[in-house]
């Protein structure tokens, strides 16, 4: 086990938001747009007044509860209220728009654009840990249209628009 890490915990290669009280993964390859997707996520969300927040950026704990059966992620500390500007580096994020750790609702999975689905399907799931969550599977480096789409599937599009 990692230090630091929850125990129980796996280290999953991905970013963690959490809109409206509910956890985002963002999973894909190496330059997929993970932490594009999850600015985009923040910034939109920012901008309707939906409550948001960054919990992790490209690496995040994942754990189960074993009282609840809900999956969270935990942010590793070393990288707390931080998050990767490409080309940039590491920036520090404002503490009000941290949180340590969310309750998982929802998987996106980022793959080339001819890979991914026009139209959610409802019935996808990702396992993840010992766990199954709703999956979007949506285009890699297409940021404002991920957005939408994880915020339509939360419910939120009225807020949006």
């Amino acid at each position: 086990m990692t230090a630091g890490a929850p125990a129980g915990s796996i280290l999953q290669h991905a970013s963690v938001v959490e809109i409206d009280g509910r956890g985002v993964l963002i999973r894909g390859p190496s330059g997929a747009g993970k932490t594009a997707l999850a600015i985009e996520l923040l910034f939109r969300c920012r901008a309707s007044e939906i409550a948001s927040a960054l919990v992790a950026d490209d690496q995040a704990f994942l754990s189960a509860d074993d009282d609840t059966g809900a999956l969270l992620a935990t942010v590793p500390g070393t990288i707390a209220g931080l998050i990767e500007l490409r080309g940039f580096g590491a920036a520090p994020v404002a503490a009000s728009r941290c949180k340590a750790e969310t309750r998982l609702a929802l998987c996106v999975t980022l793959v080339p654009a001819e890979d991914s689905e026009r139209v959610a399907d409802p019935d996808r799931r990702a396992r993840l840990h010992t766990v199954e969550l709703p999956e979007l599977v949506l285009p890699c480096r297409q940021p404002v249209c991920g957005a939408y789409a994880v915020l339509g599937w939360l419910g939120l599009s009225r807020r949006l628009l």
